[in-house]
């Protein structure tokens, strides 16, 4: 495939399973450690523009876009807090957990019309179809409010209470999906 200018190959689905277990895998050991997602953003600042950026005490704008996003650049990345550390719209793209609403629209159009991904192997054809799959169940036990089942599913750290409260988003479902296929694949 041809890559247009501006998009992002998001790797194999196995690559990216295998990526994201190990990023897991890390945090889960050094809590304390400020991990670092190994998205391949190049120039896109979709993010930044979706309403995903959390900096204490400095609010997003009414659209949505980081105050720290100057003339389409990160003026404080070397120092960005963990929130922008972390985020990888890739877990949404692999398990069709396309966010919602008006202000995400910059991240839905890379989801959508930007990211690429190949599929080499019969491996990487599983891999896809099993995080669409769950996707598409979390987000069923989501509409119907069944957050015990999720919690369970992602292995259930924190209370039900804390963890009903990070799912206000596909973000997180996606997050939990990526873990869910990653250990019924022995990643984790």
């Amino acid at each position: 495939m041809t890559m247009l200018e501006g998009d992002i190959f998001a790797g194999t689905p196995t690559q990216y399973l295998e990526e994201f277990a190990a990023q897991f895998r890390a945090m889960a050991e050094d809590l304390e450690a400020s991990p670092v997602a190994q998205a391949p953003c190049g120039t896109c600042t979709a993010c930044c523009k979706s309403g995903y950026a959390v900096l204490e005490g400095v609010p997003v704008t009414r659209s949505g876009k980081c105050p720290k996003l100057i003339r389409e650049k990160c003026s404080i990345y070397e120092d960005r807090p963990a929130t922008c550390r972390v985020f990888d719209c890739r877990a949404m793209f692999f398990t069709g957990l396309h966010p919602q609403g008006p202000q995400r629209a910059p991240v839905r159009d890379t989801l959508s019309r930007r990211l690429y991904t190949r599929i080499d192997t019969e491996e990487d054809d599983e891999v896809l179809r099993a995080t669409l799959t769950t996707g598409a169940r979390l987000m069923r036990l989501s509409l119907d409010g069944n957050f015990a089942e999720i919690h369970r599913l992602s292995g259930g750290g924190g209370t039900l209470a804390e963890f009903r409260g990070t799912m206000a988003s596909e973000e997180p479902l996606a997050a939990v999906a990526m873990v869910v296929v990653a250990r019924r694949m022995g990643l984790l």
